[in-house]
């Protein structure tokens, strides 16, 4: 079914259902706009037609309709479901180093958890990288502050105890 709709005194279209959601959802046309499709007698503001409802799948993202999600698998566009992101290595691996280093008490694994949560975290700052993650890689990285911390303190009193006597 085609609809049209007016957007500041012009009549646009014909558009398919979901072009005109995803214009709705993406600010482009506003609720108070008017739309018409076969059938209707009168034109009419898109706010009160029940079927130009908002389906948050792909509109959140900023995809338009009928693309293929980031989040799905392949051969898979507009699913009702989107797919979490893939979590990043780098920022399981902060974690579990950040939870070596804490339970072991020892340094080594401290420093590769702080690397490895930058980087996570660096990666995932690019908005062209779809990454999941993000809550490992600062766990990661505050077990690995904390890891290289106490060993630090540990060092500095072994100092000066040794200093000391």
């Amino acid at each position: 079914m085609q609809w049209y709709y007016s957007k500041n005194s012009n009549q646009l279209g014909p558009v398919s259902l979901d072009e005109i959601r995803f214009k709705l959802a993406s600010g482009e046309i506003a609720g108070t706009d008017m739309v018409w499709k076969e059938g209707m007698q009168n034109w009419s503001p898109i706010a009160s037609c029940g079927e130009l409802a908002v389906l948050p799948q792909n509109i959140q993202m900023g995809m338009p309709p009928g693309s293929a999600s980031p989040y799905s698998p392949p051969g898979v566009t507009g699913g009702a479901y989107p797919y979490a992101p893939p979590t990043s290595g780098l920022a399981i691996t902060s974690m579990v180093c950040g939870i070596l280093g804490l339970v072991t008490c020892l340094m080594l694994p401290g420093i590769p958890a702080v690397i490895c949560g930058h980087l996570a975290l660096n990666r995932m700052a690019d908005p062209s990288v779809r990454l999941g993650g993000r809550g490992m890689a600062i766990a990661g990285l505050i077990m690995g502050y904390l890891s290289v911390l106490v060993m630090v303190g540990f060092m500095l009193m072994m100092i000066v105890g040794v200093l000391s006597s």
